[in-house]
């Protein structure tokens, strides 16, 4: 069956006074009808510049996307005009942001913020026909009471309640992509797994395919289908979730598995950290990124890019500690 997203050499760069930043390298993958795909890594290490390179959402006149395709569906998004990806937006990939404060208009309703996107790409539909939409859709979010809600502004909802309505507004038009960047920051345990549960009735509801942005691996150890790990702008390990965590081949994999607190570790040991910190994305050094930080480095991971090689069936990594030196 062929991907409904594959994604090929996607490069993107931004462009600040006297230098470049190469926050995307090279990065690709692909993404199957009803998956849920997770991408994680340290903060900056270029997760939000890719999925926004997807959608097509960065500024022009700082961000430009220098080489690779982005195929829906056999289309490459990035041959597409600013028109055509705005009649794309919402009807066939929907995105979730990192803040629903920032992202919701204070002004204007909740009913009326939800049901835009579904005016939009239907524009024959009546307006009780958008209200009865987005009412039903606040009710599969759990979101209690959603006729008053409809009716209620942003600042009148809790934090669980407006990340819900962020879902709402990006799943509307039913979308056939969802991405979610980091859809639940700064929420407590109890209402992330909420969400997540919320995302995943959605889902299996609405046959989505789904993009999970996150630097929480507990996250995606218990939401997500496969997982690729970046650093530095690139895909460094690629792998099935259960593949991932029983079995990670990339030293920084490992590091950040080991990172993620355990509750039976005692008391007295120090919590594992990584040590040094991620390169200069204005840079673009010869060897592997990750290599000055890495207790397996050797003479070529300074001296040669590693590509992705493939260490078992459906598992891939970044390290040459498997694959031929050359």
């Amino acid at each position: 069956m062929s991907p409904l997203l594959s994604v090929k050499n996607l490069s993107t760069h931004f462009s600040l006074e006297n230098r470049k930043i190469y926050a995307v390298r090279n990065l690709s993958f692909d993404l199957k009808k009803g998956e849920t795909f997770g991408i994680v890594g340290e903060s900056g290490c270029g997760k939000s510049v890719m999925v926004k390179s997807l959608s097509r959402l960065l500024p022009s006149e700082v961000a430009t996307i220098s080489s690779g395709e982005i195929l829906y569906k056999g289309q490459d998004l990035l041959k597409k005009s600013q028109k055509e990806i705005r009649s794309f937006l919402g009807k066939e990939m929907g995105m979730i942001f990192q803040d629903p404060m920032t992202s919701l208009n204070p002004t204007i309703k909740i009913g009326k913020q939800v049901g835009e996107g579904y005016r939009i790409h239907y524009p024959r539909a009546k307006k009780d026909e958008i209200k009865q939409r987005v009412i039903k859709l606040l009710t599969q979010l759990d979101i209690p009471d959603a006729k008053s809600r409809y009716n209620q502004y942003a600042h009148e909802l809790s934090g669980g309640m407006r990340q819900r309505v962020m879902i709402a507004i990006a799943t509307v038009a039913k979308p056939q992509i969802l991405i979610a960047d980091e859809p639940t920051t700064a929420l407590d345990v109890t209402i992330q797994a909420k969400i997540l549960d919320s995302l995943k009735k959605i889902q299996q509801k609405e046959g989505m395919s789904i993009i999970f942005v996150t630097h929480d691996l507990s996250l995606v150890s218990s939401f997500c289908d496969r997982v690729a790990v970046m650093y530095a702008g690139e895909i460094v390990e690629i792998a099935p979730t259960q593949d991932l965590f029983n079995s990670p081949r990339h030293p920084y994999t490992r590091s950040l598995i080991d990172a993620v607190p355990r509750i039976d570790t005692p008391r007295e040991n120090p919590l594992y950290m990584i040590q040094g910190t991620p390169p200069d994305l204005s840079l673009k050094p010869p060897g592997c990124h990750f290599a000055k930080r890495c207790q397996h480095a050797r003479k070529e991971c300074f001296v040669k890019k590693p590509s992705l090689f493939s260490v078992k069936k459906n598992q891939m990594t970044r390290c040459w500690l498997h694959g031929k030196k050359g």
